[in-house]
């Protein structure tokens, strides 16, 4: 089932829960579980459900504790896909620092050499 199941996207939504501080306490096999098993529910593919019930079996993860998760993925993805998260609020992007930090940078600054902008592509 690899042509199925797309790897980019679910390192993706693996990536955009490590953007959130709670998935920090989620150890890394039931978290990335949880991302295949709802991945795996979204797309419907009943035959692979058994892979799942025998990975997490083996890997002896809890069932309350999947579905925890599970929960909070989705969750996680739901705001992430949202227009919410679509523009990040510049007042939250900009650092404040204080007189001297300022003018400790200031003279870096000019020490730096300037690296050429990467294009973005939508993909």
């Amino acid at each position: 089932r690899r042509n199925d199941l797309n790897f980019e996207r679910l390192e993706a939504q693996l990536k955009a829960c490590h953007c959130r501080i709670v998935f920090s306490k989620a150890k890394p096999s039931v978290l990335a579980l949880s991302i295949i098993a709802l991945e795996v529910q979204a797309l419907k593919y009943v035959e692979l459900t058994e892979g799942i019930e025998c990975i997490q079996k083996h890997s002896k993860i809890n069932g309350r504790d999947l579905t925890f998760w599970q929960e909070l993925v989705s969750k996680c993805l739901t705001e992430y896909s949202s227009n919410k998260c679509s523009k990040p609020n510049v007042q939250k992007l900009k650092w404040i620092v204080s007189g001297r930090t300022a003018r400790q940078l200031k003279h870096s600054y000019y020490r730096i050499t300037h690296l050429p902008t990467i294009p973005e592509t939508a993909s």
